[in-house]
């Protein structure tokens, strides 16, 4: 119904869902094509999308809905770094995301945090050599995982020394492992 009503009271063409994994695995996400489709929604979206086991029909469907690209969660660019990050997919399962992706010429571009947890040197180049084999891509290297309370990855910091329990984190404060500098990392990238 907001879709309809962006479409047909404000002329809305495009539309991001900001929803932080779009492709949940309960499904709604197909279930909203499906409706989309139904009600004759025409217009164009995109979403950040987690890059795993897809369907090359899932994503027809979401083609047919009005799908013109997709922001991948990637989050990591090796197998080591996406265990260290709690990511529930690998580096095989980025890549074949990727190629039906391409194969169905759906532009789809990678989030990749370097510097997090598990991250060494080593990581950090077999991640740049893992996303250089991902045809006709685009992808967005970030340096340093930004810290906020209540997360694990806080907790770590914490541990670590990175931060103490009382810092205010009111100006950003960015965690980087302890194995990598990042100077020389962000020369490296």
């Amino acid at each position: 119904e907001e879709l309809i009503k962006l479409r047909r009271t404000y002329n809305v063409h495009m539309v991001f869902f900001t929803d932080s994994i779009f492709n949940d695995r309960s499904g709604n996400h197909l279930a909203l094509a499906e409706e989309m489709i139904r009600n004759d929604v025409t217009m164009a979206w995109s979403a950040y999308f987690r890059p795993s086991a897809m369907t090359r029909d899932q994503l027809r469907l979401l083609k047919r809905s009005g799908l013109k690209a997709i922001e991948a969660g990637t989050d990591a660019g090796c197998d080591e770094t996406l265990q260290a990050m709690g990511k529930p997919f690998s580096m095989d399962e980025v890549r074949q995301f990727h190629r039906l992706c391409v194969s169905e010429r759906v532009p789809c571009a990678h989030f990749v945090i370097f510097g997090g947890p598990g991250e060494t040197m080593d990581t950090v180049r077999q991640g740049i050599d893992n996303l250089n084999q991902l045809e006709h891509a685009v992808v967005f290297p970030f340096s340093g995982v930004r810290l906020h309370r209540q997360t694990a990855l806080f907790r770590r910091a914490v541990k670590e020394g990175v931060v103490s329990e009382n810092d205010s984190l009111l100006r950003p404060v960015f965690y980087f492992s302890p194995a990598v500098n990042p100077d020389e990392m962000n020369a490296v990238l």
